[in-house]
């Protein structure tokens, strides 16, 4: 069997998403693909290399490419370690094509079998961010307390703070989740690629 990078692309405008492989050797991990997919559709890609869940050093950092409009051009950026939840999802790459109408969180979920639960759900900004520790850790704090329980295992949350709904550096950050509640411990992707997500505005899993 040939093996294939499997992509998830989500419409957030619609809820829509189909999946689509891609085969292994017209592209080799998530920076060219990403550069392929962002090319084509100006789509924001969160992938895994062929490693990831393994042992290999730097195999299990999440990578996400996309069309910077702090930097004007196609930026690649990763997290330490959150490839290893994502692994889980059973893809390579969640290709976001377009913007949810209103400020969203995308939620996905792999409980059994190859079948993704994908929901596109609205969330009050202005009220996460304002809650616990505020700002970013505010938005990650309200989508563990609304979707932790839907999880097997600890999921993985990504967000964007308050700078990503009016300038071009907003950033998105993560924090582990351990036993259903977030750590301290975070970290961040930066190059203004959390404008981007300002639409679409976190994702567990």
């Amino acid at each position: 069997m040939e093996a294939a990078q499997r992509v998830l692309f989500v419409d957030p405008s619609t809820g829509f998403y189909k999946m689509r492989k891609y085969p292994v050797g017209d592209y080799f991990g998530p920076v060219d693909l990403g550069l392929h997919l962002a090319d084509r559709w100006r789509s924001l890609n969160i992938g895994a290399g062929l490693f990831a869940g393994s042992i290999l050093p730097g195999s299990n950092r999440l990578v996400v490419t996309g069309f910077s409009p702090a930097w004007r051009g196609f930026y690649v950026s990763s997290i330490g370690g959150a490839a290893l939840v994502f692994d889980n999802l059973g893809i390579n790459m969640v290709s976001l094509v377009g913007k949810a109408p209103t400020p969203s969180i995308l939620y996905l979920n792999r409980s059994h079998g190859e079948e993704i639960d994908v929901e596109v759900i609205p969330v009050d900004l202005a009220k996460a961010w304002a809650r616990g520790r505020g700002g970013v850790y505010g938005l990650m704090e309200e989508v563990l307390e609304r979707f932790g329980a839907r999880y097997e295992n600890d999921p993985r949350v990504l967000a964007v703070g308050p700078a990503a709904a009016s300038t071009d550096f907003g950033a998105i950050g993560s924090a582990p989740v351990v036993k259903g509640r977030l750590t301290h411990a975070d970290t961040r992707w930066t190059g203004g690629i959390g404008r981007r997500c300002s639409r679409t505005t976190a994702s567990p899993r």
